[in-house]
């Protein structure tokens, strides 16, 4: 398998995609103002990547030493991966001792991983003895999404969701000079969501 096209952050356009979210220097950010605008935000995937998956199925039976089932398939099909912040889950807003306003994200997660079976590509189809059916195509797929989905988490898509997360919300409120805005998720938090940090 292999990664082809690798990361697209659509959090790059938010500057021009959400012109009408600023609001003048001038009015105070309120926790509730804050949740407000980071849920516009985070309506949008964080991350995308796209594999390339290379999949081989073999299956060989001999029955008295004769070879009577000898079957290979050999195919590609891309896989897309998105990661980012389940909106479901809460977004809280806290003020903290010192004046700012802590938000607490959810951590991100793999949001979508899907196989376009538009790509599938046959390299290589041997049939002796049995037919590999479409239903061995797609339960290998399955297990293809599964390792894509584990491969992209041991490359850091999630850390890079966690960056681009601190990113977005630190370009969302750049033009608020009022209060200070600190990301945290909650894994890292240890918070309860009534207390002052």
């Amino acid at each position: 398998m292999k990664q082809k096209s690798v990361f697209t952050s659509i959090l790059f356009l938010l500057p021009f995609l959400l012109p009408g979210c600023r609001m003048p220097p001038s009015q105070k950010l309120s926790p509730d103002i804050v949740e407000s605008r980071i849920r516009t935000v985070f309506e949008l995937p964080l991350y995308e990547q796209l594999y390339h998956d290379i999949v081989y199925v073999g299956e060989e039976a001999r029955f008295f030493g004769i070879k009577h089932i000898d079957t290979k398939l050999l195919f590609s099909i891309d896989i897309r991966i998105q990661a980012g912040i389940d909106l479901l889950k809460e977004i809280s807003v806290l003020p903290a001792q010192d004046g700012s306003l802590v938000v607490l994200l959810p951590e991100p997660e793999i949001l979508l991983v899907d196989a376009d079976e538009s790509t599938i590509r046959e390299y290589f189809l041997k049939e002796h003895g049995k037919a590999i059916s479409r239903l061995d195509y797609y339960d290998e797929i399955e297990k293809g999404k599964d390792r894509v989905r584990q491969e992209a988490i041991e490359r850091g898509i999630i850390e890079k969701s966690k960056e681009l997360a601190r990113d977005a919300v630190g370009g969302l409120f750049a033009s608020d000079a009022d209060r200070k805005i600190n990301v945290r998720f909650r894994s890292q938090a240890g918070e309860g969501k009534g207390e002052k940090l």
